[in-house]
């Protein structure tokens, strides 16, 4: 569990330097499709049932797609989580509906 603690302390400084070095102070929103757009990452909409978002990096092409089927603001949630991919440099990633019902899912002791 320690490794995990600070990775996800690491991942949180990096955010929150990303977001300040963005102009964004903590008590303000971020408008999320004006960062990716800073970041010159493509965003693309699909009308895919199983996707909630995805990371693609190719060498020369970085694009983020997104659920075109969920709602504005889970939409809105989805590209912040794919964008920290980007800003943490985690490479192709894709995130799909069944991949969040296994990691909610109860686990036995």
């Amino acid at each position: 569990m320690i490794a995990s603690s600070e990775a996800f302390r690491a991942a949180t400084k990096k955010a929150l330097r990303f977001r300040c070095e963005a102009g964004y102070a903590l008590t303000r929103p971020c408008e999320i499709y004006d960062l990716i757009v800073r970041q010159d990452l493509e965003l693309q909409f699909f009308a895919v049932p199983t996707l909630e978002g995805m990371y693609l990096e190719d060498g020369k092409t970085r694009r983020i797609c997104i659920s075109a089927f969920r709602p504005p603001g889970r939409q809105r949630f989805t590209c912040a989580h794919e964008l920290g991919h980007s800003i943490l440099g985690h490479g192709t990633r894709v995130d799909t509906i069944e991949d969040l019902r296994d990691s909610s899912a109860p686990t036995e002791n």
